[in-house]
């Protein structure tokens, strides 16, 4: 990579950051500030996110799906695509809260000192709750509260990467990979860190411009 090709990634990913300062601010705050007792109390953590994570394509007017309703205890009965009836397999957001007996947001902060694999995976055992969402809500987390994990090799589970933050990644470099998340989140972490900027702040940036401004 060329010096020049260096200094215009950096450039983007500074630009980036700064524009993820304005989604923390529109997006982020404006949401969480709502509720000032979201560390202590599991009520108003939950509200958090099942309205701004795990419920964001139901707000947006798409069907909830039954078979992975959030809400819905392990064990709830719902009737499949054929009339056949199944039940739920995971649990629910307000039984996991429970288990951790703590609020989701107090809960990830303390679990992102020691690093983000085993949060990351445990909020995928909550019905609904995929890689994706899961990463979107610790990126956001770790964002409000700057408590980026201390192991720098696990920062890529806080990338959440759809269609916009691929195309930003693949154009300033990452390798193409249409059906792999890691090669986007691995060059943002890598190259923002390089550049001394935080990549979960540079992720918000390159969501927000490409499905929001541009």
């Amino acid at each position: 990579m060329s010096q020049l090709d260096v200094a215009l990634i950096k450039g983007w990913l500074i630009f980036f950051e700064k524009t993820g300062c304005v989604y923390q601010k529109r997006d982020v705050d404006s949401w969480w500030e709502q509720f000032p007792h979201q560390g202590q109390e599991t009520l108003e953590s939950l509200h958090i996110f099942l309205g701004g994570y795990a419920f964001k394509k139901e707000s947006a007017g798409m069907k909830l799906n039954e078979a992975r309703n959030p809400l819905a205890p392990y064990g709830t009965q719902y009737k499949g695509k054929s009339g056949e009836m199944n039940r739920t397999k995971q649990q629910s957001c307000i039984e996991f809260s429970n288990e951790q007996n703590a609020s989701l947001i107090d809960w990830v902060q303390r679990e992102l000192v020691n690093g983000a694999k085993d949060a990351h995976q445990r909020l995928c055992l909550i019905s609904g709750v995929g890689p994706k969402i899961a990463s979107y809500f610790m990126r956001d987390v770790a964002c409000r509260f700057e408590c980026f994990p201390s192991n720098g090799s696990e920062r890529h589970l806080l990338q959440p990467i759809d269609i916009w933050v691929r195309r930003v990644a693949e154009a300033l470099g990452a390798q193409k990979a249409p059906s792999d998340h890691l090669p986007a989140a691995n060059f943002i972490v890598e190259q923002s860190l390089k550049a001394g900027i935080l990549p979960e702040r540079v992720n918000q940036g390159i969501w927000y411009f490409a499905a929001e401004i541009a």
